[in-house]
């Protein structure tokens, strides 16, 4: 027996099920590469405190600090610090005024360590110095894949000039 779909001529039959060309593959491909992220759920595996550090500090001056990195997987994790300068916005990424220590590490689970900086405001320096640094690692998701990640802890120190000074 031929099954005869709605609209189509009568000498066109139905036999079921075709191979979807081209565009139907990659959409299928796609569906289920989604239908794979939603069932495993992407987190930070690390925690970072503080997130945001306003700092006022005059020209010349030496600033000292640190950020809190927790591991909260359930994984050792490798992480590179790795800073930014944001202060101009030009295409420099290096961070002359500012200095961190360690640069790298490894972290056990549910371990912290404390990231040391010093900042070192330019005497030249009239407005603000910003610095984004970010901790970038790789996390194991539950389906034993690994996926790079990268979350910042902002440092922003307000230059203070001669009339902040007075105040």
């Amino acid at each position: 027996m031929t099954m005869m779909l709605p609209g189509r001529h009568p000498h066109q039959p139905f036999s079921g099920l075709r191979a979807p060309g081209r565009a139907g593959a990659m959409k299928n491909t796609l569906l289920l590469f989604i239908a794979f992220f939603i069932s495993s759920p992407l987190h930070a595996a690390i925690a970072i405190d503080p997130e945001i550090q306003k700092i006022e500090a005059r020209q010349g001056q030496k600033i000292k600090g640190f950020i809190t990195v927790t591991n909260e997987s359930e994984f050792p994790i490798r992480i590179d610090v790795q800073p930014e300068d944001w202060s101009e916005r030009t295409k420099k990424k290096e961070v002359t005024w500012l200095t961190l220590r360690p640069r790298g590490f490894s972290l056990k689970p549910g371990r912290s360590r404390n990231v040391k900086f010093v900042a070192r405001v330019p005497r030249e320096r009239d407005k603000a110095c910003i610095s984004q640094v970010f901790f970038a690692y790789s996390s194991q998701t539950q389906n034993n894949l690994n996926v790079g990640m990268r979350i910042g802890s902002l440092i922003f120190i307000k230059v203070l000039g001669a009339d902040d000074i007075a105040q």
